[in-house]
């Protein structure tokens, strides 16, 4: 599930309501480009829709929003998943999922510093 509301609060968009879909192309790209992030970004799936911590979009991926979610990790730094999200929902009510991938909390306060990823805005 997604929330929609959440997602046209903090990025002052209009999203239609529609469910996040994996299908199994993007499956197969997460497992063979991101091995490594694999069983994290799955685990994140299962919550990112209705509790994602930070939301945005990259400046060079316009037809694309950003869901990430903090996750223990093992490493002193915090972790972070990223799921990318396709805008627009499809004819069947799917905002298909792009691709998923950790990243580190350096790379998370850089893009809030430069404005890409903001914290969500509740009701």
């Amino acid at each position: 599930m997604l929330d929609v509301e959440l997602v046209n609060r903090t990025l002052q968009c209009e999203l239609l309501p529609g469910e996040l879909y994996l299908s199994r192309q993007a499956h197969w790209h997460i497992a063979k480009d991101h091995p490594d992030d694999y069983d994290a970004c799955m685990s994140a799936l299962h919550r990112v829709g209705q509790s994602p911590g930070l939301i945005g979009q990259a400046p060079n991926h316009s037809d694309n929003f950003e869901l990430v979610i903090r996750f223990r990790s093992k490493s002193p730094e915090q972790e972070y998943v990223l799921i990318a999200v396709g805008l627009e929902v499809d004819e069947d009510g799917l905002y298909r999922i792009k691709t998923a991938y950790r990243l580190p909390e350096r790379t998370i306060t850089a893009r809030r510093s430069a404005g890409r990823l903001h914290l969500t805005k509740g009701a």
